[in-house]
């Protein structure tokens, strides 16, 4: 596919998608803020929506002024958002492995820990070009088939294709792991919370391995760019109906527990009764 279709196709897929993954990520938050949830899970959720939330963010601007934008800001947001965006898949994994492969029980308190160093390798790419850019180095921030990111495309290798090979190798090991984990433990209302996170990280893994591929071939099969395009710039869409989704599965183990309970003092207080 050549640079002016890719463009084209980017531009299309932006105004498509977009509008959705930020309402999407708009509903996260929203839902979170409305609900009052403060369980580690919920945080990590927030946390993960944010992220997509900066992603549409720049998409949006991008939309509104595409012939007017400064690459440099936007350049930089979007490069965060993505860093952002795939650590938090594998920071929330690495949770879940931890939790329940190791049997570590401690690690809510890593919550603190996790936001900073989220932060920090987010904006380490950033913060390399900016001191590139103003010291004479080859790195900055141009439009690259109608969106900002870092330049020269020879820097995409160290900044982009090895950091996200290696989160990504490291995503689908505790993927693995994990979902054999849950697999063999029984569905309660105690674990329901920690088997609902999983699928946030896990639907990510399985949409980055396509994308890898895409990039790896150079976006030479049309068709696999555009699936490619579409999911990522649907992140917050996805995002939000898989919490949809965790939300209803919570309420309804909710509500058959509750009867489960209301049912067994029922037949506790005939027993007494009769006897």
């Amino acid at each position: 596919m050549q640079a002016t279709e890719q463009t084209e196709l980017i531009n299309y897929v932006n105004i498509v998608c977009t509008p959705f993954s930020l309402a999407g990520a708009f509903y996260m938050i929203y839902s979170n803020f409305q609900s009052c949830a403060r369980s580690f899970s919920s945080k990590l959720i927030m946390c993960l929506a944010l992220s997509d939330l900066i992603l549409s963010i720049v998409d949006v601007i991008e939309i509104i002024s595409p012939n007017d934008q400064n690459c440099t800001v936007l350049g930089f947001i979007r490069v965060a958002g993505i860093y952002s965006n795939m650590l938090w898949t594998t920071q929330i994994l690495t949770v879940l492995y931890v939790q329940f492969v190791l049997e570590y029980t401690g690690v809510n308190r890593l919550f603190p820990y996790l936001v900073i160093s989220n932060i920090m390798l987010s904006l380490a790419p950033n913060i390399l070009t900016i001191y590139d850019m103003n010291f004479g180095g080859e790195l900055y921030f141009a439009e690259v088939n109608g969106e900002c990111f870092i330049q020269p495309q020879s820097s995409f290798l160290y900044v982009l294709i090895i950091p996200f090979a290696v989160l990504l190798t490291m995503s689908v090991i505790m993927t693995v792991k994990v979902y054999l984990v849950f697999k063999a433990i029984a569905t309660s209302l105690g674990n329901i919370e920690y088997k609902s996170l999983f699928m946030y990280p896990a639907v990510l893994v399985m949409l980055d391995v396509p994308i890898s591929v895409d990039y790896a071939t150079n976006h030479q099969i049309p068709w696999l760019t555009i699936c490619c395009m579409v999911m990522f710039k649907s992140i917050g869409l996805i995002n939000a109906l898989q919490f949809r989704r965790a939300t209803n599965t919570q309420a309804k183990m909710l509500k058959e527990s509750q009867q489960d309970v209301i049912l067994r003092t029922l037949s506790q207080d005939g027993d007494s009764s009769f006897t």
